[in-house]
C-alpha cells in the first residue's frame, strides 16, 4: 500500500489494540466489559483482596524464619540473595556491581524472625512505591531497577508468609492468600502496564514487562508476548520500523475496514483468534 497512507493504517489499528487490550486487561481481574479500569478500580480490587487473604495472616504472629529440611538453609535468605545475583552473577562473582541504593534496600529485611503484621503492612507498601515509579515517565533506569527489586522483596516476604501459613496446618488460610496474592499481583501488572496519568493499558509497556519476565497467564500472557515481539528486544520482533508489515492486536473488522481504505487486497489481513477479538496481520 502506498507508503503516504501507512499513518492512517497504523492509527486505526493502534486505536483497536487499545480498546483490545483494555478489555483483555478487564476479563482478567473479572471486571465486566462495562466496568471503568482505572488506579481507583485496580486500588478497590486489591482492597477486597487484601480483606480475604492478607489480614487473617496477622494472626499468625512472631514467627521464627522457615528452614529448608532438605538443605538446613533458610528460602527466605536465598530470595534477598537472589535479589543481589541479579547484578554480582550468580555466584556472587561481582560484589562491587551491586547498587548501593540495592544494598540499602535489602539489608534492613536480613531479620532471624518477624511479626506477620509488619510483614503484611510491608509488603504493601512495597508494592506501592514499585508501582509509583514505574508509572512515572520521569523514573530513569536505575529507579526502574530499584523498582523492581522492591517487587523483588515484596515477592520474598510473600513466599515466606506462604510457608508459615502452610506450616500453620490451616490450609484455608493458604488457599485464601494465594488466590488474593494472585488478584493483587496482576492488578499491579496491569496498574505497571498504563500510560503515565491516564487510564490506558500500552502495548508496548506490556509488552516490555512480558520480555523482563513479569508474571502472566491466559489472555494477558498471549497479549504480552505478542506485543514484547512488536515493542521488545527480541531478535524476531517486527519493531515499529519495519517498512511494509504490521502486526496488531485488533478486532478484524476495524482492522479488514483500515486495510480495505488504503487499498489493500482481502487476503493480506488473515485474521488468528484472540479471546474473542483477534491478531491482524498485513503486508
Amino acid at each position: 500500500f502506498p507508503s503516504h497512507d501507512k499513518p492512517k493504517l497504523l492509527e486505526a489499528v493502534a486505536e483497536a489494540n487499545t480498546k483490545t487490550l483494555n478489555n483483555i486487561a478487564k476479563r482478567t481481574l473479572g471486571l465486566p466489559p462495562t466496568a471503568e479500569l482505572n488506579v481507583g478500580s485496580l486500588e478497590a480490587i486489591r482492597r477486597n483482596a487484601y480483606d480475604r487473604g492478607y489480614l487473617p495472616l496477622r494472626n499468625l504472629g512472631r514467627f521464627t524464619l522457615s528452614v529448608d529440611p532438605a538443605t538446613g538453609l533458610r528460602p527466605y535468605d536465598d530470595d534477598l540473595l537472589n535479589i543481589r545475583n541479579t547484578y554480582s552473577g550468580s555466584r556472587g562473582t561481582f560484589p562491587a556491581a551491586v547498587p548501593r541504593q540495592l544494598d540499602e534496600l535489602i539489608d534492613p529485611y536480613i531479620v532471624a524472625d518477624m511479626d506477620a503484621t509488619d510483614v503484611v503492612d510491608k509488603i504493601r507498601q512495597l508494592r506501592k512505591e514499585a508501582t509509583k515509579a514505574l508509572r512515572s515517565d520521569s523514573t530513569t533506569p536505575e529507579g526502574e531497577q530499584l523498582a523492581n527489586a522492591r517487587q523483588e522483596v515484596a515477592n520474598a516476604l510473600e513466599n515466606e508468609l506462604e510457608r508459615q501459613a502452610t506450616n500453620s496446618g490451616r490450609p484455608e488460610l493458604v488457599d485464601a492468600y494465594r488466590a488474593a496474592r494472585q488478584q493483587i499481583a496482576v492488578s499491579h501488572l496491569i496498574e505497571n502496564s498504563m500510560e503515565a496519568g491516564s487510564e490506558i493499558v500500552s502495548p508496548k509497556k506490556l509488552g516490555k514487562l512480558y520480555e523482563r519476565g513479569s508474571y502472566m497467564s491466559g489472555e494477558l500472557a498471549t497479549a504480552g508476548a505478542f506485543f514484547a515481539m512488536n515493542f521488545g528486544n527480541s531478535k524476531d520482533g517486527l519493531k515499529e520500523l519495519a517498512p511494509h508489515y504490521f502486526k496488531a492486536v485488533a478486532g478484524y473488522a476495524a482492522a479488514d475496514a483500515a486495510s480495505r481504505a488504503m487499498g489493500l487486497a482481502p487476503e493480506l489481513v488473515p485474521a488468528v483468534a484472540l479471546g474473542g477479538e483477534n491478531i491482524v496481520t498485513g503486508n
